[in-house]
């Protein structure tokens, strides 16, 4: 019954992609009805699918592309049906969720139940020191201004390749990006005309997060 099946992993770059990176969209293009074997239905032939593709830590949700994509836009939930936790204790949140998905799995007519794992990170922390930043001239903007070029990269310009167009960025290489220590050691200059490192305008640490 199956004609032809395409997908994509990942996030599009766009602001109205609610997907997370995680995100893995199979989508299935059937053959007329007239080719389908005989007495089989829609039901039973997503029941047959199902079956046929299990990944382990992966579970499946049927939908039409175009509703999944109006209800991920307008929800941000990439099922037909959700339940959000919201707290300060992520522990705790996955604790709940994993007992919620447990309790709609029993339900009468419940498919599938899964509860979203949330894991952990690393992040770089840059904490600013106000009176530091003042005393050598800098502002806040300015300041936000530096760390959103050096560590996340702005674009500076644009280059064409045929009638496809691509941003060249600058930013800091990964061996300093990624280090705290490097990172407090590199010297700003500043509109007073001072040089200090960028440990002394900022507290800067690699924290947990989610």
């Amino acid at each position: 019954e199956v004609e032809r099946v395409f997908g994509k992993i990942g996030r599009a770059e766009s602001a109205t992609d609610p997907a997370p990176l995680t995100m893995i969209e199979t989508v299935v293009r059937l053959k007329p009805r007239s080719a389908w074997r005989p007495g089989l239905d829609r039901e039973a032939l997503i029941a047959e699918l199902d079956r046929r593709v299990r990944l382990p830590g992966l579970v499946n949700a049927w939908v039409q592309p175009i509703r999944a994509r109006i209800e991920m836009q307008a929800t941000g939930v990439r099922t037909a049906l959700a339940v959000r936790l919201s707290g300060a204790d992520l522990d705790q949140l996955a604790a709940l969720a994993e007992r919620v998905e447990a309790v709609l799995a029993e339900l009468p007519g419940t498919r599938a139940a899964f509860a979203e794992r949330s894991a952990a990170a690393r992040y770089l922390e840059l904490v600013p020191d106000r009176i530091a930043l003042a005393r050598h001239g800098l502002t806040m903007a300015d300041f936000a201004e530096w760390v959103a070029g050096a560590i996340g990269g702005e674009p500076l310009a644009q280059a064409y390749v045929g009638r496809a167009r691509y941003a060249v960025a600058l930013r800091l290489p990964p061996e300093w990006r990624d280090s705290p220590e490097r990172l407090a050691g590199l010297v700003l200059r500043t509109p007073s005309g001072t040089e200090p490192p960028l440990g002394r305008l900022a507290r800067i640490a690699i924290v947990p997060g989610p």
